[in-house]
């Protein structure tokens, strides 16, 4: 079996250390650098979303998303 690469992408409220997660992503490559796996989900920061226009997740699209259980 050949190597395989994750590669992960996270999308947050903001830059600074108070900001929180949006969303997280992975895709998994096999060693010829082609899609194998999967994985997206969405969190609701409860809180304001952030920069729309740049991570492009509308507080709408976060309806149904999981959230952090707590406001901190």
């Amino acid at each position: 079996m050949g190597a395989e690469y994750a590669v992960i992408d996270v999308e947050t409220t903001g830059v600074g250390n108070k900001d929180r997660i949006v969303e997280v992503a992975v895709v998994v490559l096999n060693e010829n650098l082609i899609i194998i796996d999967e994985y997206d989900t969405l969190v609701d920061p409860l809180r304001d979303v952030g920069p729309v226009d740049i991570h492009g997740i509308s507080p709408s699209m976060l309806a149904n998303a999981q959230g952090r259980g707590q406001d901190s």
